[in-house]
């Protein structure tokens, strides 16, 4: 299933009641930012993806406008290997909300919640759930999963300054973190239908970075 991208941005913006002209004006942004050459994974095709798990868990969001607002702009700033991209996109979807009129309360949530995809603790049932959707991919098929595994190291490999064994090790670092935490995911809505193909998933890459094996695009 695959839904129109632009026509989506239109109807969410026409529920929050704003600017019409700001509306082609935000979205350039967004598709300029998520089109870049170097993404692989962390795409429109990603937004996508969060959005159509969010049409699935809808009845569980309390705040439908700010949730939204974070899954469109979560991963606006994308450089492999940059220690501050969610926070900069955070800063960048926050200065944006406020621009629109939305408020400060609306623009200090939307921070927040963008921040919890780094750090992966979240503070509301609402990020918790977010957190979740964007950690969906862990738990996906295998075929899915190795597609994703693919992309992310294609991501970072395209950046000059990162060697293939410093990816390698970084990733191997960054799975094992993940294998070993009980929960993987902060929403039960994760944890009952994810968290058992996340870790075997988690598991499969492990063994192949520790033989050396990257697997690329």
């Amino acid at each position: 299933m695959s839904i129109n991208l632009q026509n989506e941005w239109a109807t969410f913006w026409a529920t929050l009641g704003l600017d019409r002209r700001l509306e082609d004006e935000y979205y350039t942004i967004i598709a300029t930012h998520m089109s870049e050459a170097h993404r692989f994974y962390h795409n429109l095709a990603h937004v996508q993806a969060l959005l159509l798990d969010y049409q699935n868990v809808l009845p569980l969001v309390r705040d439908p406008a700010a949730f939204q607002w974070k899954i469109w702009f979560h991963d606006l700033i994308y450089i492999p290997g940059a220690p501050d991209n969610e926070r900069q996109s955070a800063e960048i979807a926050r200065r944006l909300a406020r621009e629109a009129g939305l408020g400060e309360t609306f623009g200090a949530d939307v921070f927040d919640g963008i921040m919890a995809t780094k750090t992966h603790a979240a503070s509301s049932e609402d990020d918790r759930l977010l957190v979740t959707l964007d950690l969906a991919i862990l738990g996906a098929s295998e075929e899915r999963f190795d597609q994703y595994e693919r992309q992310v190291a294609s991501e970072f490999l395209t950046n000059p300054s990162i060697s293939l064994e410093a990816y390698r090790e970084g990733r191997l670092a960054w799975a094992q973190a993940f294998e070993r935490r009980e929960p993987i995911y902060p929403h039960s809505y994760g944890q009952e239908a994810l968290e058992a193909p996340a870790h075997a998933n988690l598991k499969r890459s492990i063994a192949r970075l520790e033989q050396n094996i990257v697997i690329q695009l």
